[in-house]
């Protein structure tokens, strides 16, 4: 038949489509006859959108879609569905009451600045308030404030059903003060001299000979420490060069906490049971990481970065070899009763992880400096801690300002949550295997297993996270390589600071020398 190449089919729910779109377009232009517009908005003839719209056809049409019960099926309510989100979005008829909407919108952008939550009843019960108040008793009492609205009102404002992220007591405006103040500190301590090497670490060093007086440091440090070559790596580093600047951070882990908190069920359950036990509702671990704020070798394993930490609740004491011996063999294993990095365990992970790592070793052997960026927590800062870094390490602690690590430290500025992920994902894959996810579910894996499984976990985890994690832009952004010469500072976006972030101000309680060793 002549055309039938080029002829094109068109489903019922499709027609229906356009019927309803018909019967908007009406309703918006007070035309009985939109066709024109219909057919451009879904790219077919006038005569198609005339035809379909014809009542007889459309009797015809339902009356095909009718199941035995007598009822729309599903098809048509989905088609009508789709084409009333169109109308629920305001895309076409726009907002009833824009004023009312754009003061309601003002009041949750304030609640939201203060931290409070929003919630769809508030919305509603605000915008009939609004209206009341706005428009007069009339009109308020014809409108519902319904589901419709409440979706098409979140759509035109860009609103959606978020869970918190962020739950810090102040918001970032009420901390900026105290972030730049830390900006500050830094770049006035990177303009100190750094303090010479202990006699222990001159003894062992291959290049202690390079210890000669400098006219900017003095006998402090070597005379290569300021390079004057624009192309160096390492111009504007200060005292301390950017390859020699980390970040260590503790991470709570709950086992398959995510792999077992959702499941699919029947609709219309009141209640979703899930079987379970402590386990994978309490910190089961805890995960200690800690990174190069520079791209280390990406061939090596962990990408060169210092190795991963896991912390397990108990004294250790019963855990038998054969249990120790599968553990991952690059990731040091310590027990304490609070699962957590206490004094004890911070001197043990500076002696076996942080100084042992091959680029502290390196920077050691060099005579360079080390800068380890560290919250304030209590075990972080103490002089045992801080003497212990300096004298095995070289090493030197620059502590985050309190409740701001969201915003300046580089595990919990994104890549803590990427090692939680990764290891979820390892978790699932482990928990499709056999019927692991059954044993799991009547107790039958035994805590000596999680505490292997754990540990491979976060190997695996780990490297692949330093594989692919951009180290080097996310340090400049967050401020962690940060120069003395202001160069870079352009780079600096935080997380939750709109706009360009700037913290260079005359501060005159500042030292113009900050001891390193304070």
């Amino acid at each position: 038949r002549r055309g039938a190449a080029i002829r094109k089919r068109y489903s019922n729910a499709f027609k229906l489509q356009v019927i309803a779109r018909f019967k908007v377009k009406q309703a918006e232009l007070g035309n009985p006859r939109p066709v024109r517009y219909v057919a451009h908005d879904y790219k077919i003839h006038k005569s198609l959108v005339t035809k379909w719209t014809k009542p007889a056809f459309i009797v015809k049409l339902e009356a095909e879609f009718k199941n035995k019960k007598g009822q729309v099926s599903h098809r048509v309510s989905g088609a009508f569905a789709r084409m009333s989100t169109q109308r629920q979005a305001g895309g076409h008829g726009g907002p009833k009451f824009p004023s009312c909407e754009a003061a309601l919108y003002c009041q949750v952008k304030e609640l939201r600045d203060r931290g409070l939550p929003v919630k769809a009843y508030w919305l509603k019960q605000t915008m009939k308030k609004l209206v009341r108040t706005q428009l007069g008793e009339d009109v308020a009492s014809s409108f519902k404030a319904s589901q419709r609205w409440l979706f098409g009102f979140c759509t035109r404002y860009s609103l959606s059903w978020r869970k918190a992220s962020n739950k810090k007591g102040a918001p970032v405006e009420e901390r900026l003060p105290k972030i730049k103040r830390w900006f500050r500190r830094l770049r006035v301590r990177l303009n100190t001299p750094f303090p010479p090497p202990c006699r222990a670490m001159l003894a062992t060093t291959q290049k202690s000979h390079d210890f000669k007086p400098c006219h900017h440091y003095g006998t402090s440090a070597p005379a290569h420490r300021h390079p004057d070559n624009e192309e160096d790596p390492n111009f504007g580093c200060g005292a301390v060069p950017f390859g020699n600047r980390y970040n260590e951070d503790e991470v709570p882990y709950m086992f398959m906490n995510d792999t077992i908190a959702k499941t699919y069920s029947q609709q219309g359950l009141e209640r979703v049971w899930l079987c379970g036990n402590s386990d994978t509702a309490h910190r089961f671990a805890t995960l200690v990481l800690c990174i190069c704020c520079m791209i280390c070798d990406g061939e090596k394993l962990y990408a060169g970065q210092p190795r991963p930490g896991v912390i397990f609740r108990g004294k250790g004491l019963r855990i038998s070899e054969e249990e120790r011996k599968q553990y991952a063999k690059d990731v040091y294993v310590d027990f304490n009763e609070k699962a957590w990095a206490t004094r004890p365990y911070m001197k043990g992970w500076a002696t076996n992880v942080f100084s042992k790592h091959p680029g502290v070793q390196r920077a050691v052997r060099a005579g360079e400096p080390s800068l380890l960026f560290m919250d304030g927590l209590d075990s972080h800062l103490t002089v045992e801690i801080k003497e212990q870094l300096f004298e095995e390490s070289y090493t030197a602690v620059h502590a985050y300002p309190s409740q701001c690590t969201g915003e300046l430290q580089n595990i919990d500025g994104g890549l803590g949550s990427s090692m939680k992920h990764e290891m979820l994902i390892e978790s699932d894959s482990w928990a499709q295997q056999g019927d692991n996810i059954k044993r799991l579910g009547h107790g039958k894996v035994s805590m000596s297993e999680k505490r292997v499984l754990v540990t491979k976990w976060a190997s695996v985890a780990w490297d692949r996270v330093c594989k692919k994690w951009p180290f080097t832009t996310h340090s400049e952004k967050l401020g962690s390589l940060l120069t003395v010469d202001g160069k870079g500072d352009d780079k600096l976006k935080l997380q939750g600071v709109e706009g360009t972030f700037t913290f260079v101000e005359d501060d005159n309680e500042l030292p113009t020398e900050i001891p390193w060793l304070e």
